[in-house]
């Protein structure tokens, strides 16, 4: 489940959460969902989505659609 402000977002938090990203981090975020990723959260103002590879790697999406290495954000919950 997706992890906004330090607590599990409902499902509508979910889809606004994911309408406000960039167009090419939707659609990136899409592929890589259908690759077995999965998206671990979303920090606002700059947006900043992680998400997990199939093997639990982390990973921050960019503006632009391009998985950052390293990901220069540190995760609390992990």
């Amino acid at each position: 489940m997706l992890i906004t402000d330090r607590r599990r977002s409902t499902r509508e938090e979910q889809a606004r959460s994911r309408a406000g990203l960039p167009l090419t981090q939707r659609a990136r975020l899409a592929e890589l969902e259908q690759q077995g990723w999965a998206l671990s959260c979303i920090r606002a103002a700059p947006p900043q989505v992680i998400v997990l590879s199939p093997k639990g790697r982390a990973a921050l999406l960019t503006r632009e659609g391009r998985l950052a290495d390293p990901m220069g954000v540190t995760l609390r919950h992990r």
